[in-house]
Order: structure tokens, then C-alpha cells, then sequence
């Protein structure tokens, strides 16, 4: 569009003072604001907590500003875009549900239905905020690697949000759902001029009893081909005919069309354009205004075709005097104080209710992340010690029950990486920013089922997960279709442990005998346990062994599947020798878990003639915590010091010979 067209609907909408849009961007902002956080806070919060990883919810802070301002702006900026001629937006506001039409006057403009669903990088001028940006936004931003561009896209996702809602607040309002783009102050004058008393009051009262739609309406599909996201259908369900207003005061109706068939605009007051409402549903009566002065009003009570309205429409002091066929024709009438305030007591709750229900709508895709059957999201590959593979289960927990069942999904890993070793019991310095990994699902699925999880498989070979990853958490992204939503984006978050040593420490090369540690092997030892002083031990085996052929198995907690050689997360067969630590690996799981161990004892004094054995042990285990909890306590892995080396206590194993005799009892911090 061409500098000068700017300009023409500029001065166009600057000559009305404003009065054209209906509903001013601060009203905007006031509904966005107490929806944000008021309305929806408890749901909103949790749902950016738990499953966008915002621990601090909706004033969480992006590039400095809490995430509810930028909704709130949204309210203000489908008006008013920054960088960009105030206004040029608004004649996209309109939509007459009998003609499906937009604003036909100059400026001509599309249908706010339609506006609402441009695709991609489409709605101009001023900038990108249909509800498909936001959906691509949104996944950008879950998705993306470099952390400037995933804020600058939840950026524009909150605020596509906000102007989004505003679209739906507009349709509240009789003269964007009825043609008529006016000049005269009219209904927001009211509102800002009453703000402290009665507009006020029923602004209070729309936010504390909103009226929500039927959910149905977003479970079906939309009767607009270039807008087929069922939102449309909080604006237009296409079922009000021209005959049927009484019906559109259900909450299965589309808020544009119960707007249009009940509530007049100044400029339409018994229009023929608009079969509803009509003369026969309504009664004359007089009002005194003024009783100091004894004046008094005509006004037309609605009492018929759906909304019953006190004050439907106020008779101007020639009202009377016109003959029946005037009067009926809606000369002389017109819309005073007292009908605003009957129409807003009606309309604002609705303007709540469905914009609320706009946004939740957005919102309303999650995903629950929980440990796959094996009992780790991860494992080293053993001849590298790399997590390059990822597994979790995901269930579909959306709570309107809609199908996950065609669609991408994506795994992001989360984390801040520590500049030295952070297995040391003592917390070490971390970079500031997080990292992210982005990979695909590796089998091809395309679904997420609601009945029962399904494991997920992700290939990080190209990437793996470091180490000495801290703040570790899992997200899995789903984009695709979500009941009749095509392109709905949902999300899961868990978090995780993060990687955890299992540590074998071999302590065969000391015997507990009668309460002290003795040499395994040394002939205190053995004399301790020789009962025919032949210098063999045959009460006990004191000698020392070497550890090998380990298999370890981790499991969920209260389901523990003994380690074996067909039953193993991880296998290391080269020897532990007695006095030496060996890490065999790291896994990714629950911070609390079960695990076994199984190993062989090998031989390595000659005079050892016990048996060559296999051993069995189980274990509950306990997770590294790395990271700033929830409770902002930074939490490190703290190790324990055995014999001079750090080994993780919570999935390691410490072998030791049986101590004689049974029931003797020594500590490893005496060694």
C-alpha cells in the first residue's frame, strides 16, 4: 500500500477523534491486563510454569518487561503499532455476521475474522500478529537455539495474543459488527467520561462474572474456508439467519452475531440492513431523567427476540411529536447514557468471556513427560561416555481431549554448562546463558495418544547432552494438528537429574574383622579366620578380588528389574582391582530411582580357595541435583569421600568382603 493511502485513511480516522474504534487501546489494555491476571492467572501461571519452563510465570522477564505487559501492549498495539501510522489496522475490525463482510466504506477492510487468520507474514500494515504468526512464533521461540531470538519470538507471541483478543473484544461492540464506521462520540466517550462510577462498576462486574462461550465452539471446525481455526467461531458460528435472534443469546452463538441481532449502533437504529432488532419486539415507556425539573424521556424497551433490554434506545426531544410511521422508522432516536450503560452491562462480560476463551484456547496443548519403561531419559554410550540418545514417554494431557494425531515433534534440551568439573562438592562457576539442543523424534512418529504414554526416541549424536550439564531440562514440542486446529503448537516440560556418575569403588584390599580394618590377604587376616593354622582362611573369604563383568540396571521407583547380563543399562567388563575407583557411566533419570547391580568376584591370591562368584545387590538411588531449584537454592551433588576419592553416593556401589565375624561392624571413614 502506497505512503498517500496511508495517509488518506489517516486523516480518514484522526477527523472521527477516535470515536471509529469503539472500544479505546486503554480499555484494550484494561481487558487484556485483568484477564492475564486476574481471570486466567492461575491457569495461565501454572501453564507457563510447568510446561514453558517460565518459573516465575507471567511476570517472568523478558529483556527486562514481565511477560502480562506484553499481552496487555497487545490490547493497545492492534490499534496503535509502534513505527507505524495509528489506525491503519482498525478498518480490519468489522465483521457483519449476516454478510460476512468487513467494513464496506472507505477505508474498505477485511473481515476481522479473516483478519485473524492471515497466514504467515500476511497481515499488514503494522507488523505480523494473525493467529498463525502467533502459532509460528510461539514454536519458534520453544524451539530455537540462540536465546535472543527465542525472547524476541515469546515476545511476539504474547503480544500477537493481545492483539488478537482485541479483535474478539471489537466484536462486543454494535458498530464493528453492523457497518457502521461513525464520527460522533458515542459509546467509549461514555465509558472514559463515566470511569469512576457506573462504566466503572460494570467494567468490575464484567471481569467478576465474565460470560464464557460453550467450549463446542472451539471443537468444531470453522464455516469460514480462509479462516479454518475454530476461534472463528467465537466471532461467527454462521447459524443467525436474519430470523432466529432470539436464538443468539445461547452461548453456542459467535459473539459478533449475538452483538448484531440485539444491540442497535447509532447509525443503524431500525436500519433495513438489519432485520434485528426490530419495532415489534419493543415497548414505549416515558422515564423521568430529571426530577428536579419534572423532565422526562421516551425509551424503547427490548422485550422480545433474545436480550431483554431495559433501555434499548432513547427518543431525542422530537421523538414525540413524529407520527407513528417516523417514530417507527428510528427517526428522532438514539442511543443516550443510560442505554450504553444497559448495552455494556451485556456486552462487556460477553467481551471477557470469549477473549479469555481466545487466549486459553492458544494455551491449551500440553504434554506429560515421564520415564520411559528402561528408567533412564539417557544413558553414555560406552565407548565414547557421550548421552547421545534421549528417551522419554508423552501423553497427550490437553483437558479438552482433543487428538494429538498428525504432527511434528521435537525434543529441546535445556541447560547451563559448568566451567570446571562439577563433581567436586562445592558448587563451581556455570555460564550465565543456557545452551539448547533441537532434534527431531528419530522412529517418524506423528501422533501423542491421550489413553496411554508413548516412548519417544531423539538422536543427539550430532549433538549430545555435555557432562557437566547443569539446570538440565527436557522439553518435547508437538506441532500439528490438535482436535480441528490444524497447526496447534503443544508443549511438555521435566525436569530431570542431571548427569549422574555410577561409581564402583572396589575396598576388597581391606577385610572388617572383629571390628578393624585388617589387610585382605595378610596373615592377621587369614590367621583371624584359619581354624586348623594351615595359613588358609576357611572361615571367611578375606582375600582381596578383582570386580568385573558389572552390569547395572536402573529402574522407576517401586519397579525395580534386577541388573543381569540380558537386563542392563550399562555393561563395563574391564577390572575394578581392589583400593581403585572405576566410573562405568552416566545416566539421565529421576532424581529418585531404583537400581541393581550385578558382577563377578575374580580371584587374585593363590591361596584363595573360596568360590568364583556372581553377586546380585539392589539399591534405592538418588540423582545428581545440579542446579537453581525452584526455591532459587542452588543446589550441587555433594560426593563422598572414600578413601580419598569423590564418588557419587547416590547410584554407586562400594564392595566390600563379608565382615567377620557376621554382625562386626567397621566405617569406611576410619580407612
Amino acid at each position: 500500500m502506497p505512503i498517500t493511502t496511508y495517509l488518506v485513511i489517516l486523516i480518514i480516522l484522526l477527523s472521527t477523534n477516535e470515536i471509529v474504534l469503539a472500544l479505546s487501546v486503554e480499555t484494550h489494555e484494561t481487558f487484556n491486563d485483568k484477564i492475564t491476571r486476574v481471570l486466567l492467572l492461575p491457569k495461565l501461571d501454572n501453564y507457563l510454569k510447568s510446561n514453558v519452563n517460565f518459573p516465575n510465570g507471567i511476570i517472568e522477564k523478558i529483556n527486562g518487561k514481565e511477560i502480562w505487559s506484553f499481552i496487555q501492549s497487545g490490547g493497545r498495539f492492534e490499534d496503535k503499532p509502534p513505527w507505524t501510522l495509528p489506525y491503519v489496522r482498525s478498518a480490519n475490525h468489522f465483521h457483519n455476521p449476516l454478510t460476512e463482510q468487513g467494513f464496506t466504506g472507505v477505508p474498505r477492510g477485511d473481515s476481522a475474522i479473516l483478519w485473524a487468520q492471515k497466514a504467515v507474514s500476511k497481515q499488514v500494515p503494522g507488523g505480523y500478529y494473525s493467529w498463525f504468526d502467533a502459532r509460528d512464533n510461539f514454536f519458534s521461540a520453544l524451539t530455537a537455539i540462540a536465546p535472543t531470538v527465542r525472547n524476541q519470538k515469546f515476545i511476539e507471541t504474547f503480544r500477537g495474543i493481545g492483539q488478537l483478543m482485541h479483535l474478539m473484544q471489537d466484536m462486543s461492540v454494535p458498530d464493528h459488527v453492523r457497518n457502521d464506521f461513525h464520527a460522533l462520540p458515542a459509546y467509549e466517550e461514555w465509558l472514559k467520561s463515566k470511569r469512576n462510577n457506573i462504566a466503572a462498576s460494570i467494567l468490575n462486574d464484567a471481569f467478576s462474572n465474565p460470560v464464557y462461550p460453550d467450549s463446542s465452539l472451539l471443537q468444531q471446525q470453522s464455516h469460514f474456508p480462509l479462516a479454518p481455526v475454530p476461534i472463528a467461531n467465537l466471532f461467527d458460528t454462521n447459524q443467525y439467519t436474519r430470523s432466529n435472534s432470539a436464538a443468539t443469546v445461547s452461548l453456542s452463538y459467535g459473539l459478533s452475531e449475538y452483538t448484531n441481532a440485539n444491540f442497535f449502533s447509532s447509525d443503524t437504529i431500525f436500519s433495513s440492513d438489519y432485520p434485528y432488532p426490530r419495532r415489534d419486539g419493543m415497548e414505549e415507556y416515558e422515564e423521568i431523567i430529571d426530577a428536579a425539573k419534572g423532565k422526562k424521556r421516551v425509551y424503547l424497551r427490548k422485550i422480545a427476540d433474545g436480550e431483554r433490554i431495559e433501555h434499548a434506545a432513547a427518543g431525542g426531544w422530537l421523538y414525540r411529536y413524529l407520527p407513528v410511521s417516523l417514530q417507527s422508522s428510528g427517526y428522532a432516536l438514539r442511543l443516550d447514557e443510560k442505554v450504553y450503560a444497559d448495552y455494556a452491562s451485556k456486552l462487556l462480560p460477553r467481551a471477557v468471556g470469549y477473549s479469555a476463551s481466545l487466549m486459553a484456547y492458544f494455551f491449551r496443548g500440553t504434554i506429560e513427560l515421564t520415564l520411559p519403561d528402561s528408567g533412564v531419559y539417557s544413558v553414555t554410550d560406552p565407548f565414547d561416555f557421550e548421552l547421545k540418545e534421549v528417551r522419554v514417554k508423552a501423553k497427550n494431557t490437553t483437558s479438552t481431549g482433543e487428538l494429538m494425531s498428525n504432527g511434528q515433534i521435537k525434543l529441546v534440551v535445556r541447560y547451563r554448562l559448568a566451567l570446571e568439573d562439577p563433581f567436586r562438592s562445592e558448587p563451581v562457576d556455570i555460564e550465565p546463558e543456557y545452551r539448547y539442543i533441537v532434534v527431531p523424534e528419530k522412529t517418524g512418529r506423528t501422533s501423542i495418544p491421550k489413553d496411554a504414554p508413548a516412548e519417544l526416541v531423539f538422536d543427539l549424536s550430532a549433538t549430545p547432552i555435555p557432562l557437566w550439564a547443569t539446570n538440565l531440562y527436557l522439553q518435547v514440542v508437538y506441532r500439528g494438528q490438535l482436535g480441528a486446529e490444524a497447526d496447534a503448537v503443544a508443549v511438555g516440560l521435566k525436569d530431570i537429574s542431571e548427569p549422574t556418575p555410577v561409581d564402583l569403588y572396589n575396598n576388597t584390599d581391606y577385610t572388617c574383622i572383629n571390628g578393624t580394618w585388617l589387610s585382605s590377604g595378610s596373615p592377621a587376616a587369614v590367621a583371624a579366620v584359619d581354624t586348623n593354622n594351615d595359613g588358609i582362611a576357611d572361615l571367611s573369604d578375606v582375600y582381596p578380588h578383582t570386580i568385573s563383568y558389572v552390569y547395572a540396571n536402573i529402574s522407576p521407583v517401586g519397579s525395580t528389574v534386577p541388573a543381569s547380563p540380558t537386563a542392563f543399562d550399562i555393561y563395563e567388563d574391564y577390572p575394578s582391582l581392589p583400593g581403585g575407583l572405576l566410573r562405568i557411566g552416566f545416566v539421565l533419570s529421576d532424581y529418585a530411582f531404583s537400581y541393581g547391580v550385578h558382577e563377578k568376584w575374580l580371584k587374585r591370591d593363590p591361596n584363595d580357595t573360596w568360590d568364583v562368584i556372581d553377586k546380585d545387590h539392589q539399591y534405592p538411588g538418588t540423582a545428581v541435583m545440579n542446579q537453581t531449584g525452584p526455591d532459587d537454592i542452588d543446589y550441587y551433588p555433594y560426593m563422598y569421600n572414600m578413601r580419598g576419592r569423590k564418588m557419587w553416593w547416590g547410584a554407586g556401589v562400594i564392595y566390600d568382603n563379608n565382615e567377620y565375624p557376621s554382625g562386626s561392624s567397621c566405617s569406611w571413614d576410619d580407612m
